[in-house]
């Protein structure tokens, strides 16, 4: 069994490399989904109403450094953060 917590902004890398490969192997695959609210640290910093929150599409369309710093350090998913 694979129990995961999806960050906010982070659900296509979440199922692409841990729900698909769950799944191929026969694994259950049970997932979380932060919301926004959630989401305190982002929220503070940003507001609910920022397309970050809203739209994170738009965030990924300017490339991985822009996505990493809001979804990822944003987020504090660091294991030394």
């Amino acid at each position: 069994m694979l129990v995961q917590v999806v960050p906010l902004g982070l659900d296509w890398p979440s199922e692409n490399y841990y729900g698909g490969p769950a799944s191929e192997m026969e694994l259950c695959y049970l997932e979380y989904k932060i919301k926004p609210e959630d989401s305190s640290r982002i929220i503070v910093v940003y507001g609910p109403d920022h397309p970050f929150i809203t739209d994170p599409m738009s965030v990924f369309l300017k490339g991985y450094q822009a996505a990493r710093a809001v979804y990822v350090d944003g987020q504090n998913l660091n294991s030394q953060g």
